[in-house]
């Protein structure tokens, strides 16, 4: 199994992969050759593949500390956070005080509220005052305040949403880039408008803008779209599209 660990550790996966899967042919038991193929099946993005072969390992080690949080952290990657939270629980359950499980465990729940309300982040006043759409707002007191009512009272959302400061924060935690008009030039020096996502209008695509940390997620067609600026006057919120499951923009 040492080729394939060294193979992994190079990020020579499909190569890894091979390695494990010959490994597995001898020994069909070998819980850890299955738990390290997840671990690159993960890394490839896999997710089902991953899955499968965690499954795999924990029918062989059902305790297996390594085996579960590494499921957790599948679902994750497969943005299923309740299917993460409850592994991790169910993890604690049998190896309560494990560091990384609590870890992970916290992680995933920051992000389930972060998706039914992105004020709720733990990041969220960092995030605001490092982004140069809304660091000005942030001298506001005010404005800060309104904030701070929101993280604690998430239900108050659409009596705030008359302040276009709360819908261009709101856009900033989603992860939702306002193109600059006239942003670039002509010529050929790479000018024109910026390229954009479009706006999220599920839940689901909320999530596949809000990404994981140091990773660049793409839209469902793989490619970021070229739109015309729009207009900010008319981005808005209406009180149908907020609930307590998360936001939604047209």
């Amino acid at each position: 199994m040492r080729c394939a660990d060294e193979a992994r550790e190079a990020g020579q996966y499909p190569t890894a992969v091979s390695h494990y899967s010959q490994v597995l042919e001898v020994d069909a038991e070998n819980s850890e050759a299955y738990l390290r193929r997840a671990q690159v099946h993960r890394l490839q993005k896999n997710h089902q593949s991953a899955l499968s072969d965690v499954n795999r390992a924990l029918r062989i080690d059902s305790k297996n500390a390594e085996a579960l949080l590494l499921k957790g952290e599948v679902f994750e990657g497969m943005r299923s956070y309740k299917d993460a939270s409850d592994t991790y629980r169910r993890a604690l359950a049998t190896h309560p005080g494990h560091r990384d499980l609590e870890n992970a465990l916290n992680r995933v729940q920051s992000k389930q509220k972060a998706i039914e309300n992105p004020f709720c982040a733990a990041d969220t006043m960092d995030r605001l005052r490092a982004s140069s759409t809304t660091k000005a707002f942030m001298e506001d007191a005010a404005f800060v305040s309104k904030l701070e009512e929101l993280r604690a009272e998430p239900n108050k959302l659409m009596r705030h949403m008359e302040d276009e400061r709360i819908v261009t924060a709101l856009a900033v935690l989603m992860n939702i880039n306002f193109p600059t008009p006239g942003g670039g030039g002509g010529g050929g020096g790479g000018g024109g408008d910026p390229l954009v996502r479009p706006p999220p209008q599920t839940l689901e695509d909320l999530e596949d803008l809000t990404g994981e940390p140091g990773e660049v997620h793409q839209t469902r067609t793989n490619a970021p779209t070229r739109v015309a600026p729009p207009d900010r006057s008319k981005v808005h919120l209406s009180p149908r599209q907020v609930s307590s499951h998360g936001v939604e923009l047209e």
